[in-house]
């Protein structure tokens, strides 16, 4: 037999569902983001502000490499199975898309469509802009577990490009609980790999083939070091 509910019962359920979804919608963005981790998903940023239906994440960065000024959204129904999902979007300029998460079963971003400003020390270097495509990543307690998409990097039109072409593009990759990101041109000329290590420096090794056309005396003022291997480059990535 079917028990009835009360009409008073039922308002108060329905008032308490309803002040728990206000208090949820003025809960700030960046009290959740704390909470949540999401730190872990290699998004971070200067100013977190705004509430978690609709907050800002300003100077965002991903590993230490430049996004810009970003929307966040928080997906409210998740909470309730203990993931914080973070749907961003850019809030002017390049097109930024993708989501973080934060959970139980670790943190991480899917689907991420960015443009990337890089550090002093690759921009010195030739390497001018990066960016992102379909970049998934999953960590757990700090290390890197899983890891799809792409980067491609775009050169500054002189020394690299003559030597390698305009841009280098390669497979993000978890090895060893640690991120990176090996590049290479079409030609395999030269390689680009990029380590973000969950703890010490991020950096960059650039590796030029040896070839007659290029012009070692400029790689050396560049900083290139001739090796068995080819012409190698190292720096720091936020540098």
């Amino acid at each position: 037999m079917m028990s009835r509910i009360s009409p008073r019962h039922a308002w108060t359920a329905f008032g308490v569902v309803t002040l728990g979804g206000f208090a949820l919608w003025l809960l700030p963005l960046a009290v959740l983001a704390s909470v949540a981790g999401l730190g872990g998903t290699s998004l971070t940023a200067r100013t977190v502000d705004g509430t978690a239906w609709t907050g800002r994440m300003l100077d965002a960065s991903f590993k230490g490499a430049r996004l810009g000024d970003l929307q966040v959204r928080v997906s409210p129904l998740d909470l309730l199975t203990g993931t914080a999902r973070f749907q961003v979007s850019a809030l002017s300029g390049e097109v930024v898309s993708g989501e973080g998460y934060a959970g139980l079963s670790g943190q991480g971003v899917r689907n991420v469509d960015a443009r990337l400003v890089l550090g002093r020390d690759m921009r010195a270097a030739g390497v001018e802009t990066a960016r992102l495509s379909g970049l998934s990543l999953r960590y757990r307690n700090g290390s890197c577990t899983e890891a799809s998409g792409q980067m491609t990097v775009y050169l500054a039109d002189g020394l690299l490009t003559r030597a390698v072409g305009p841009q280098m593009s390669g497979a993000a990759v978890c090895a060893n609980g640690q991120l990176s990101f090996r590049l290479s041109d079409p030609e395999a000329k030269g390689t680009l790999t990029l380590e973000f290590p969950d703890k010490g420096q991020q950096r960059f090794i650039m590796i030029l083939r040896p070839s007659d056309t290029l012009d070692k005396g400029a790689l050396k003022a560049l900083g290139f070091v001739e090796t068995p291997v080819g012409y190698k480059l190292t720096g720091v990535i936020p540098g």
